[in-house]
């Protein structure tokens, strides 16, 4: 179940269960909302518009699972997923976790899952460690974090291959002495996968 976030600005009538969602023009020169993927530009208005079918026209609840979101959407369920995670990263939307999650969770006391999400900080710290800084536009941290983490999840990448390509981003930028201001999001560079890419360094530029 998924929870859109600041429901309201987007609902023209609060009263009733409307056909309709508020979609302001001001959204196309929204930077979050630019940033993300073409997929999950197009989704988003979707899942605000699966949210006004909620019995509760102010909840702003999807009830739905990623499978059900697909069938109604007609898509893909891989594309879904990767979609409705960017979203929730991009922070538009929420996770809602059930009664029973949470409860199995509070009565699992010290698990594999707990030393593996260790395990991820530690992994997420070296990668921070070893990006390029971006100053005087900062890096987001808690949502590259999320990416992150996703990308290890979703079995897209090993940690040590995203380190290791942020180490060869972190010298190519080095090495081509790119302005700070050029230097990719590391949302957007986790988001595109670069860490797959052939780093092209200018002739004759040392590391």
């Amino acid at each position: 179940m998924f929870k859109v976030k600041n429901w309201s600005k987007y609902q023209s009538y609060k009263d009733r269960k409307p056909p309709w969602i508020r979609f302001h023009r001001s959204i196309i020169d929204d930077p979050t909302f630019q940033r993300m993927s073409s997929d999950a530009r197009a989704i988003l208005p979707m899942l605000w518009l699966l949210a006004c079918e909620d019995d509760d026209p102010v909840s702003g609840l999807i009830r739905m699972s990623y499978e059900d979101i697909a069938w109604r959407l007609r898509l893909d369920l891989k594309i879904i997923k990767s979609a409705i995670q960017e979203v929730q990263v991009s922070g538009f939307i929420e996770c809602i976790e059930s009664v029973t999650e949470t409860l199995q969770d509070s009565n699992s006391g010290v698990s594999p899952e707990t030393e593996t999400e260790t395990e991820t900080d530690i992994w997420f710290d070296e990668f921070w460690k070893n990006y390029p800084s971006r100053s005087p536009h900062p890096n987001p941290k808690k949502p590259a974090k999320q990416k992150f983490e996703l990308a290890i999840k979703n079995k897209k990448a090993t940690p040590d291959e995203i380190i290791e390509g942020a180490k060869r981003y972190a010298s190519y930028v080095k090495a081509n002495k790119s302005e700070p201001q050029y230097v990719a999001q590391t949302v957007s560079w986790l988001n595109q996968e670069r860490w797959a890419e052939e780093i092209q360094v200018k002739k004759g530029s040392k590391f």
